[in-house]
């Protein structure tokens, strides 16, 4: 008798694993095709409505980022405004999801079902409704996009450069490129980067919070903080983030002497995620608009990121000219304008 039940309870256990296998390529299907039928779409608003007054910039900016305009005789305009939180609302309670956002270029960009577009362009105070991309294409590239550039350890046996005595630093492995600016001037007149804020908008800072040589930029509260737009709330040094941010990190802030000695070791630094390590995709300039304007309001100075976007591999209908990157066309290159127009340095 129990030989028969084990053999009932075997039995069902098949069947119910059949079903739920079934059940599991069905649901796979259906969100498969889900997927197919979402879209990206950068929605533009006509106005900022009912905010906050130009006139009353510490609400929505830094007193660093304050004392930046007026040390340039820069006016607060509307574009310093917020999106306007009630707009954004409306259209999030259509079912959509939202992706990021731009104070500068008022817009939003969202994830929602292909026929939301028309719906979302009868609203009063959406000026445009924008395909950017299919959320199929979004992240879809295999590999890291920065697997090709050309990144070697330094051989033991490599000739550097001979550090002069009366330079301010021993370099080390970066005479090379600190002879190639002349940085070292500016270092003997101790001009190092100090008082200055530097955003580093990139893919991820993979290990830089336990790599010797940041050392120095946590011992001295040089690191002001992280902002990560591709992933919210995400670690940007976890070891399996982008490291393209923490090689160009290394070529500012890195303060081995004698080892390695970065172009501004003693500058204070944001560290922000921009750039999705997984494929080229057009929202990626809106992530890094999104950057640009965070690195506005904490009061950087300067600006480095080396990005740039030309060609969407999964989405070449979308490609850049390099005419298109004129202040006026493609979003990465009005977001740049605009950076500058608020007096921060690239």
């Amino acid at each position: 008798m129990m030989a028969c039940f084990v053999n009932f309870v075997l039995t069902n256990t098949q069947a119910m694993n059949k079903i739920l296998i079934i059940m599991f390529l069905m649901l796979a299907s259906v969100c498969s095709a889900q997927s197919q039928n979402k879209y990206l779409f950068a929605i533009t608003f006509t106005d900022k409505g009912a905010v906050k007054k130009v006139n009353r910039p510490d609400d929505y900016l830094s007193a660093k980022a304050i004392d930046r305009r007026i040390k340039h005789s820069i006016a607060f305009d509307e574009t310093d405004l917020p999106v306007n939180a009630g707009y954004i609302n409306t259209v999030l309670n259509s079912g959509a999801k939202l992706l990021t956002s731009s104070r500068w270029l008022n817009c939003i960009v969202i994830e929602s079902d292909s026929g939301s577009g028309e719906q979302l362009a009868q609203l009063p105070f959406v000026y445009s409704v924008k395909i950017i991309q299919t959320a199929a294409k979004h992240g879809t590239q295999s590999r890291d996009k920065f697997h090709d550039e050309d990144i070697q350890h330094i051989p033991d046996n490599a000739l550097f450069l001979k550090n002069d005595a009366d330079n301010k630093y021993d370099y080390g492995a970066a005479a090379n490129q600190i002879s190639q600016i002349k940085g070292q001037y500016l270092h003997n007149l101790n001009y190092c980067g100090q008082g200055m804020t530097i955003a580093v908008l990139d893919n991820g800072f993979n290990r830089v919070d336990v790599m010797d040589a940041f050392d120095s930029l946590f011992i001295n509260n040089q690191v002001l903080g992280t902002k990560d737009f591709v992933t919210p709330g995400a670690n940007v040094y976890d070891p399996l983030a982008g490291s393209h941010g923490t090689h160009v990190l290394s070529t500012m802030a890195s303060n081995i002497p004698g080892v390695i000695v970065g172009t501004a070791p003693k500058a204070n630094y944001w560290l922000i995620h921009t750039e999705d390590n997984a494929g080229e995709a057009v929202i990626e300039e809106y992530y890094w608009v999104s950057g640009a304007e965070f690195a506005d309001s904490v009061g950087a100075d300067i600006i480095n990121s080396s990005l740039g976007y030309t060609v969407f591999l999964n989405s070449p209908e979308y490609n850049h000219t390099y005419a298109d990157m004129d202040g006026n066309t493609c979003i990465s290159s009005i977001g740049a304008d605009i950076a500058a127009k608020k007096g921060i340095l690239w």
